[in-house]
């Protein structure tokens, strides 16, 4: 073929391309000392503040607080009274 390549696939591999090259350039740093991973300053603050108790009382209570959970609770306490 001899005529133009289509243009929409021509700027997706130059995008893709420039995507990649900048992608090489963040995980693959000059100095491997000066590079920290995650550099995401939020994941960094989430990592060292987040613990095993944080996470499961987020767990638990988004477990017990669902509108069924609570809903079947409150039968059963409601049963519970009855008696």
């Amino acid at each position: 073929m001899s005529g133009p390549e289509d243009p929409y696939a021509e700027a997706a591999l130059l995008t893709m391309r420039r995507n990649r090259q900048q992608l090489l350039r963040v995980y693959q740093p000059a100095e491997a000392g000066t590079a920290q991973f995650p550099r995401s300053v939020t994941f960094r603050w989430l990592a060292s503040h987040v613990t095993g108790r944080s996470v499961a009382s987020t767990v638990v209570s988004a477990l017990l607080f669902r509108p069924s959970w609570l809903r079947l609770l409150s039968h059963l306490a409601a049963r519970r009274r009855r008696k």
